[in-house]
């Protein structure tokens, strides 16, 4: 489902788009760091994903919450939306916000997700944009 996700990313004019995938082992917490250079306004855009597990199994994780930090170069801000996807569904999508250059925020999440080894365990898909439509999409990935 990668194939649709990067599909509508494509179909869109002018966008940027960025993913990054890292393993969670039994860590309480990793960094997901994603760039991107905004083509509607010029700048360099960076934004970071750090969810927060505990219950670590061999085959699953909980996620209580997790946390999300936007810079822009310069000075800036963008309306951003996070969604949760597994394998290129999403799950759970949360409203738009405004988010300033240089903030962050947390999400509450409290979800189990399973996969063997290796595999995806679940995405943190940030959507920048909103009144206008779309002008960038950042990936987080967390395997097993």
């Amino acid at each position: 489902m990668v194939s649709t996700l990067l599909l509508a990313v494509g179909a869109m004019p002018a966008n940027a788009a960025a993913a990054t995938s890292v393993s969670v082992g039994s860590s309480p917490s990793v960094l997901a760091y994603t760039t991107i250079n905004d083509p509607v306004v010029g700048k360099n855009i960076a934004i970071s994903y750090s969810p927060e597990f505990n219950n670590h199994q061999q085959n699953s994780v909980n996620v209580t919450t997790f946390r999300v930090c936007y810079s822009m170069t310069g000075e800036g801000w963008t309306y951003f939306k996070p969604q949760i996807a597994i394998q290129g569904t999403v799950l759970l999508e949360y409203d738009y916000e405004v988010m300033a250059s240089g903030t962050c925020k947390t999400y509450s999440l409290n979800r189990t997700f399973q996969a063997s080894p290796g595999s995806e365990l679940f995405r943190i898909i940030g959507v920048l944009g909103g009144m206008g439509g779309p002008s960038g999409v950042t990936v987080g990935g967390f395997n097993r």
